[in-house]
Formats: C-alpha cells, structure tokens, sequence
C-alpha cells in the first residue's frame, strides 16, 4: 500500500440523486478527504478518520433497523 503523499482526486462516474453535477473526490496528505460538485467553487473537507466513523455507525445503524 502506498502513503499518501500527494494529493488524488478524481471526479464520480454518476451523478448522485439530490445533486444535479458530478462530485469531485480529493484524498489530500494529512488524512483529509474534500469534495464539491464539478464546476462549483466551495470545497468540503473533513479528517478520513471522521468520515470513516460516520460511515461505520450509519451502517451499523442501518444493519440494526432491518
């Protein structure tokens, strides 16, 4: 596996039903993911550990309701 060192980002292959663009994707260094719609200016951003976290308990959640 490699370190990530550099910044990737990579554009959606869809387009996500309550949007009407393609998300732009940036894994950066320092454990930071960010996004924003293609073509808008706004970046969002937060820690991958906290997005993990969330992603992890939705799931869970979701598993437990059915």
């Amino acid at each position: 596996m490699t370190d990530l060192r550099k910044p990737v980002t990579r554009k959606t292959v869809g387009i996500p039903q309550s949007l009407r663009h393609k998300i732009v994707v940036s894994l950066m260094p320092g454990d930071v993911i960010a996004m924003k719609e293609l073509g808008g200016r706004r970046w969002y951003s937060a820690p991958i550990g906290r997005v993990f976290t969330y992603m992890v308990r939705t799931n869970v959640e979701a598993q437990r309701r059915g």
